[in-house]
């Protein structure tokens, strides 16, 4: 992840506290959300910038983020996991 940032910005969010479909913004005019198994692409405009707020609310409520992401997953492959 070091040698990808900043062209790759990888930024993560506690989902506990925050919960997102899968989403995709395609620029100003449309978008696309995952519903099982298929997209519903939307074209209208208040809709897409409806997404496009709601993803701009994720990147700002997110506790790890790019600079910090590749020492993050570091420290994830480093920890011990509970067999259970």
């Amino acid at each position: 992840l070091d040698d990808l940032y900043p062209t790759f910005r990888l930024f993560l969010y506690d989902g506990r506290m925050r919960y997102s479909i899968p989403l995709t913004i395609f620029g100003p005019y449309r978008a696309a959300i995952y519903v099982g198994d298929m997209y519903v692409v939307l074209n209208a405009t208040q809709p897409v910038q409806a997404l496009t707020q709601h993803f701009d609310n994720l990147i700002r409520a997110a506790d790890i983020n790019p600079h910090e992401a590749a020492a993050f997953a570091r420290n994830l492959a480093g920890m011990p996991f509970a067999s259970g």
